[in-house]
């Protein structure tokens, strides 16, 4: 099987996991209606039984009103870096083995019906796998989803991550996510998305030639249709342009106009 192209990022592992979790409910009149206290550890290795990661992480959550959900996770993490040649495991065994020491929270909301909004944050050490060292990540992510009336969806996103290795910056990233949906009835929607990137690195910190500025921008129009559960038509439109040291604003490199017809036959 090779899926590392696809959906699985990894091939060549096995992993063993195993955890517990403990939960309280709430009495009636209390603000809160469940808590849960969970912990796991896990250690994974490759198919010649080396060690490519231990890991150890416990969480405490709390559900509480307007739908809300509030976690704190603590991690511990020893995993295989990448030599410079992008290879996990040298010909002998193991590269370095790296310890990573995070914290996470994680929070969202329904305030009313048609409203989600969630924030996740996260500080820590990271694998700096570009340059098979230890840095200072800081990560935020927040999420928001909105039903304008019956028919109009609103779902926006936005990742923040820094790293920072060697007492200086290694990379900023931005990534935003707008996603707008106009549903005409049971059967048809129209979809406009539109994904932005801005990375920023510091080519200082990096073993190999990069970028120092590199932006993508990419939309995309798609009409459906659907029939029936067995018979769905897609049309759409969709464009991709980028931005390097070498381009001083974003540059369209692919347009594409595309249509799907799907049915299925029961036999």
């Amino acid at each position: 099987m090779r899926a590392d192209l696809g959906f699985i990022s990894q091939v060549d592992f096995k992993k063993f996991t195993t955890g517990g979790e403990y939960r309280w409910y709430g009495d009636k009149g209390n603000w809160w209606n469940r808590a849960n206290l969970y912990a796991d550890w896990d250690i994974t290795h490759n198919e010649n039984n080396e060690l490519l990661e231990k890991e150890a992480q416990t969480s405490f959550s709390v559900s509480g009103p307007l739908q809300s959900f509030f976690e704190l996770s603590v991690e511990h993490r020893n995993r295989t870096g990448l030599r410079h040649d992008k290879s996990r495991l040298d010909i002998d065994g193991n590269t370095d083995m790296f310890s990573e020491n995070g914290v996470g929270f994680y929070s969202d909301f329904k305030p009313t019906a048609g409203v989600f909004a969630s924030l996740f944050m996260y500080t820590g050490n990271a694998v700096d796998l570009a340059n098979n060292r230890v840095g200072d990540k800081f990560h935020i992510r927040p999420v928001l989803n909105m039903n304008l009336g019956k028919h109009f969806e609103v779902r926006l996103r936005h990742t923040y991550e820094q790293l920072e290795a060697d007492g200086s910056e290694v990379f900023t990233a931005n990534l935003s996510d707008v996603r707008l949906t106009y549903q005409f009835n049971v059967n048809s929607f129209v979809r406009l998305a539109v994904i932005y990137t801005d990375l920023e690195r510091n080519q200082a910190n990096y073993i190999d030639d990069v970028d120092s500025q590199y932006k993508n921008l990419a939309t995309q129009l798609l009409y459906s249709y659907k029939l029936n559960p067995q018979t769905v038509f897609f049309a759409g439109y969709s464009d991709n342009g980028y931005q390097d040291d070498e381009l001083s604003s974003i540059t369209k490199e692919q347009r594409t106009l595309f249509a799907k017809f799907s049915y299925a036959w029961l036999l």
